[in-house]
């Protein structure tokens, strides 16, 4: 009978004995199972490796902004210091403001830039 691929079991059901079929075909469907299995668990390592190098590219990205904001404040630790370009153009702005009205400063609350006159 087992040459014939057809197996009689000896559990009984409401439809008569149960008949199982064994063929090559279900020894390479196990095979496929294995190797999908093994395809799964490569999925999960790679999954997690991937995890592994997400993390550590947002810790060096922290580290970096770290490293940033401390270049900036060591640079200026006190802030003493404004760039020259900075420090041109306010004095270039008090010249005008000043030109423009000699009496005025930048103490009163007012529009330096438009000069008005009154009567």
């Amino acid at each position: 009978a087992k040459d014939l691929g057809i197996l009689n079991k000896p559990s009984k059901t409401e439809n008569g004995p149960e008949f199982t079929i064994w063929s090559k075909s279900s020894d390479k469907s196990k095979d496929e199972l294995e190797k999908s299995k093994d395809e799964l668990e490569k999925s999960k390592d790679n999954l997690d490796k991937s995890k592994d190098e997400l993390e550590k590219s947002k810790d060096n990205l922290d580290k970096s902004k770290d490293e940033l904001e401390k270049s900036a404040t060591n640079t200026n630790p006190t802030g003493k210091y404004m760039p020259v370009a900075n420090c041109y153009y306010s004095n270039y702005i008090k010249q005008i403001v000043n030109q423009r009205n000699p009496k005025d400063s930048f103490s009163k609350k007012r529009d330096v830039f438009e000069h008005k006159e009154s009567d």
